[in-house]
């Protein structure tokens, strides 16, 4: 009896975005009774703030800007950098949401926008936690540009090759993994369904990296 007041208890609680980390199914059975938006929004706002910073500073010193001659004042960098982070972030956020209530108006379910947005926003802390850790790691090395380097990128030269290989990421690959724990939980898809999305929307995103590796290539010929 007093294990099940204890389970009763933790499940009441508000979800934590941190605590998606360590126990995705918990967070995501309390987001059954509250989804919140608007704090761990701002939560990711700071993560993507800090990514991007970084990953302004390594590209204000990067030989290839040193190259075009261009003097670019570091400050408009850093904003820059900071501020386009942050919009393609909460712009990833609200697009992946809409991809997966129209799946969701397709299946029959009744899931709420605000609801698969705040699934989406929690299970992002891994991949937006891996991309702070990838851009300290690029800031420590000296590199010139930020590379994933929990991907298989780093074994792959070639342009197209090189990114194709940053979707296979340990972080990019856990999201999806915890997302689909959400999207089971809180939306009650059923696992086979879940797993049809999450590999539709991986093979989206494979082909969008794809497209960015071949356009350059194309563009040299």
């Amino acid at each position: 009896m007093e294990t099940n007041v204890v389970t009763d208890s933790e499940v009441n609680k508000k979800p934590s975005l941190f605590g998606v980390i360590t126990s995705p199914t918990l967070q995501f059975t309390r987001m059954k009774g509250k989804a919140p938006i608007g704090l761990p929004l701002i939560y990711m706002m700071i993560l993507f703030a800090l990514t991007g910073a970084i990953g302004a500073y390594i590209a204000s010193d990067s030989s290839i800007l040193k190259n075009t001659g261009a003097e670019v004042p570091k400050s408009l960098i850093l904003t820059g950098g900071i501020l386009g982070t942050i919009v393609t972030g909460i712009l990833g956020f609200l697009i992946a949401a809409l991809f997966y209530k129209i799946c969701m108006i397709i299946m029959g379910n009744d899931t709420s926008y605000k609801t698969l947005l705040s699934v989406v926003i929690h299970a992002s802390i891994i991949s937006v936690v891996g991309g702070v850790i990838n851009a300290i790691i690029n800031l420590a090395i000296g590199t010139d540009k930020v590379m994933s380097y929990t991907s298989l990128a780093p074994l792959f030269s070639e342009k197209g090759l090189h990114a194709i290989a940053e979707s296979f990421d340990i972080f990019h690959i856990w999201y999806y993994i915890v997302l689909g724990i959400g999207l089971h939980v809180v939306a009650g898809v059923s696992k086979n369904k879940v797993i049809t999305l999450i590999v539709i929307m991986f093979i989206i995103t494979l082909a969008i990296n794809s497209l960015g590796g071949v356009i350059p290539l194309t563009n040299k010929n």
